[in-house]
């Protein structure tokens, strides 16, 4: 048995997942044998023509299957052969991978320098015929049938939609597709590894050996390393670990998430000891034809900073299959689950957005000719003759130098890559700036473990004589807004939840809403420390979102760094610790979804005690009565939520949840709304402000409840 994460085994395979529900059943399964048995002697005994039991029971199978999602098939015993044969190294076919998308085949990708690569087939075609039949109506196996059967040397016709053209066909030779998925060269001194799939066994030895090259070619000269994931459709998860492998030491790669026998949450990791010098700059090259085990690789090597992520928008697969072989001979390929990158983000049908984006571009060349320059004034000096000799001489040798200009950067500029060109212009860039730039030491800051800070809080939280944790500042009074109010006017305190993640949403929200505006952002988000920069910047008062296990974990998991009931104090001690690192300047920590984790005392006797040694108030969204009792037993500042919007609410739930909070506010004088940063929020947001001041209600911060023990 063997994990698989390709758009599809056989290069022919669906992509686009959506998990199956769980249902209940209209009937007991032994109330539906029967019903089956009598069906199948019905057709046996009466179909017009003769049947095969076989083929009719494995349509039977095949159609369950593929009733679930586009990645759930069953493999008869002949395509069993070619899926071991594929996972070897080569097999019979055009080469493409592709989804089916309103009935018709969209290509992701031709395989490298496979017949339907060379025949110009190309990402983001349509092919809506196969030997001029229709492939509307088709199914997985039937479109798989024509596309591939045939013996080496015979041809296929597709009929092919690109769009902005007139449609048109290509006659395609099928042949043996030998998956060499590992191409490298030098660029000077920056090593290039291309990577077409992860299909082969090979795969991460093949990229083993493009780094020992580079190494030895080059050795300390080496400046950094490109890798192009740019249309590798995926292919096997230990080549996607394997890749990681070589560039993170120790490190989570991806987490799984499913049901039965793989309920339990699977963390993938890395060996200790990276094959690459942890310094040395590494590009990714992505693009929409990046999928699955792909953006695997990717949104690991981003989500450690391992790795800067070029290009444009990956496809965005986030589902796991298993290829199961059962009866000897066959197999079932199914989902088992979900993954999500070592920050807990799933990017189904999101893709992994890249740190900058570069597509392709098209030149054009401007002349500078009739540009006036110093040689166009009068008595202008003019060149030193004999330097222009050395000069001359130099420009001579330095041209007869081999290998001067890289492959990418050799050719006109409307036939460059130009993403690759950006890239190993940012590898050259970095490395420049690494060897030049000498930054002061910056003093040590103590880490402290879980088994220091269960020792510093073992008395129940009372005073002592020993040192407290701090992260950054822990004087959260440092960093609230300046807020006045009669003191007669009620207050509305609004909390925008889930910033981060993705850095645009985050920035409109720094500089698009009031400075009284409360922004909560995941320890998880990439530059955590810079956007709380910049929101205190705005003045604006910033919580942490910390993630307590929910009431319907596992099947909900907020991440890799839950905190959980079932875990030691010294664990979610050290989870704690890890998430209020990863920010500074905030004034409190927001719990929205954790309602498992409140629930118990003890586990909340913990949270209490550590976040008292770390003087950091709690914004409590699933109140409980242990969560109440341990933190006014603390004395630290608390308070509830007393609204909550999510994220798939409508309009009008927006606006009653509004209603709500301002109501609440009348008749207690203060209260907390948290809100998603939807579209329909942030509109609601603009004008906030003063149509609260219509009803006589103040926008406050969250510090204005917090000092004055409204909670």
């Amino acid at each position: 048995m063997y994990l698989n994460l390709s758009l599809f085994s056989t290069f022919i395979f669906l992509t686009t997942s959506v998990m199956a529900e769980d249902k209940k059943p209209d009937a007991p399964v032994k109330d539906l044998m029967p019903l089956f048995q009598q069906v199948l002697a019905e057709i046996q005994a009466n179909y017009v023509e003769e049947t095969n039991k076989e083929k009719l029971m494995e349509a039977a199978i095949s159609g369950m299957l593929s009733s679930l999602d586009p990645h759930c098939s069953y493999i008869n015993p002949k395509d069993m052969l070619e899926v071991r044969e594929s996972a070897k190294g080569e097999l019979i076919g055009i080469g493409m991978e592709f989804i089916q998308e309103n009935g018709i085949i969209k290509v992701i990708a031709p395989v490298e320098d496979a017949p339907a690569a060379v025949a110009g087939l190309k990402s983001g075609d349509y092919i809506f015929k196969i030997n001029g039949e229709a492939v509307l109506g088709m199914t997985t196996d039937e479109t798989v049938k024509k596309l591939r059967g045939g013996p080496v040397g015979s041809e296929v016709t597709v009929s092919i939609y690109r769009p902005g053209k007139d449609p048109f066909e290509l006659k395609i030779k099928r042949d043996v597709i030998k998956i060499k998925t590992v191409k490298y060269r030098l660029e000077n001194e920056i090593g290039y590894i291309r990577i077409s799939s992860f299909m082969s066994e090979k795969t991460t030895d093949m990229v083993k050996e493009a780094i020992d090259s580079f190494k030895k070619t080059l050795g300390k000269k080496l400046q950094g390393i490109v890798v192009d994931l740019r249309n590798n459709p995926g292919g096997q998860i230990e080549q996607a670990v394997g890749l990681c492998n070589m560039f993170l030491d120790n490190a989570e790669v991806f987490s799984t998430r499913g049901r039965g026998a793989f309920k339990d949450v699977e963390h993938y990791m890395t060996d200790a000891g990276q094959h690459v010098d942890p310094k040395l700059p590494v590009v990714v090259l992505i693009n929409g034809g990046s999928a699955s085990a792909s953006e695997i690789a990717a949104g690991a090597l981003q989500d450690h900073k391992r790795a800067i992520i070029m290009g444009t928008k990956s496809f965005g697969k986030a589902s796991l299959q298993i290829l199961k072989p059962v009866m000897g001979d066959r197999g079932i390929k199914y989902t088992i689950g979900r993954y999500y990158t070592p920050l807990g983000r799933s990017i189904q049908a999101q893709g992994i957005d890249p740190d900058i984006i570069v597509d392709y571009m098209k030149f054009e060349k401007i002349s500078d000719e009739g540009s006036f320059r110093e040689k166009d004034y009068k008595g202008a000096l003019k060149a030193d003759a004999g330097l222009n000799e050395i000069l001359s001489e130099k420009d001579k040798k330095t041209a007869d130098k081999k290998n001067l200009t890289p492959k990418a950067l050799d050719q006109s500029p409307e036939h460059q890559d130009y993403p690759l060109v950006r890239a190993l212009e940012l590898i050259k860039s970095l490395s420049i700036y690494s060897q030049t730039l000498v930054l002061p030491k910056a003093p040590q800051e103590k880490v402290f473990s879980g088994t220091d800070m269960t020792k510093m809080i073992s008395d129940g939280g009372k005073t002592t004589n020993k040192a407290e944790p701090i992260v950054a500042d822990v004087e959260w009074k440092k960093y609230i807004t300046p807020f006045t109010t009669d003191g007669q006017k009620p207050t509305l305190t609004v909390v925008l939840q889930s910033l981060g993640m993705k850095g645009e949403i985050a920035k409109k929200a720094i500089l698009e809403t009031s400075k009284n505006i409360v922004l909560a952002f995941s320890p998880y988000s990439p530059g955590l420390k810079d956007l709380c920069k910049q929101a205190r910047d705005k003045e604006h008062e910033i919580l942490i979102s910390l993630f307590l296990e929910p009431n319907s974990y596992p099947q909900e998991d907020p991440g890799p760094k839950t905190l959980l009931t079932r875990q030691k104090d010294s664990e979610n001690l050290d989870r704690l610790n890890w998430a209020l690192s990863q920010g500074e300047f905030y004034v409190g920590v927001l719990n929205s979804n954790g309602g498992a984790f409140s629930g118990k005392e003890h586990s909340m006797t913990f949270l209490g005690n550590a976040l008292k040694a770390r003087k950091t108030p709690y914004i409590d969204g699933t109140p409980t009565d242990a969560s109440k009792k341990v933190f006014r037993n603390t004395g630290l500042e608390y308070s509830i939520i007393d609204e909550q919007v999510n994220e798939i609410a409508s309009s009008e739930d927006i606006e009653n949840s509004f209603k709500n909070a301002i109501a609440l506010s009348k008749k207690n004088g203060s209260s907390i709304i948290v809100v998603p940063p939807t579209p329909a929020i942030f509109k609601k947001l603009i004008d906030l402000e003063a149509n609260l001041k219509n009803e006589g209600i103040d926008l406050a911060p969250i510090s204005n409840i917090l000092l004055n023990k409204k909670g």
